[in-house]
């Protein structure tokens, strides 16, 4: 199975010490040692029987993450940006170190995707913006079975959207994952 892993599915994994603000809540049920533990039995799961895939795209969300999240806290002090960038800059190696351990293949996000985006009306009626739309088509070209995603959008448009085949991608969080992927 080819097996697209998002954003947030990579934040479950990286929420840990000193990118554990990232997930201080809870998510569908599951505290964020749950959330952390699903998603290192899906990722495990993927890199030991599966062909995997996450994108560049995925790396930059996280580091924008961890940036607002630091934004508030950084008010007021002296060079603020370089300070920001400094404190978030880490988790973009971190997110590029876990898709290689895991084996996953880092997609580059290229025209095309832009391209098959902008004519996907289907994903405007849906509500999907254009960084969850990107995820899809990055996926899509891909030729994944699965999309993992902690993006309520995102797994709204379950078996909505085509791989290269032809084929409906399932799109689901962790926990609904890892029985599939079993």
């Amino acid at each position: 199975m080819r097996v697209y892993v998002e954003t947030g599915v990579l934040i479950d994994y990286l929420a840990q010490g000193p990118f554990a603000m990232l997930r201080s809540t809870r998510r569908r049920g599951r505290d964020p040692v749950r959330l952390f533990a699903d998603a290192s039995a899906v990722l495990q799961e993927i890199s030991t029987q599966h062909e995997g895939a996450t994108s560049a795209f995925a790396c930059y969300e996280a580091e924008e993450a961890l940036y607002r999240l630091i934004r508030t806290s950084l008010k007021g002090q002296p060079h603020v940006v370089a300070a920001r960038l400094t404190a978030s800059r880490p988790i973009l190696g971190q997110a590029l170190t876990a898709a290689r351990f895991f084996g996953l293949t880092v997609l580059p996000l290229v025209e095309d995707a832009v391209a098959d985006l902008a004519g996907a009306d289907e994903l405007v009626k849906h509500r999907i913006h254009a960084a969850d739309g990107l995820h899809l088509m990055a996926a899509a070209s891909f030729d994944a079975d699965l999309v993992l995603s902690a993006d309520a959008d995102l797994l709204r448009v379950d078996r909505l959207v085509r791989n290269r085949s032809g084929r409906p991608m399932r799109c689901c969080d962790t926990d609904v994952a890892i029985p599939v992927l079993r």
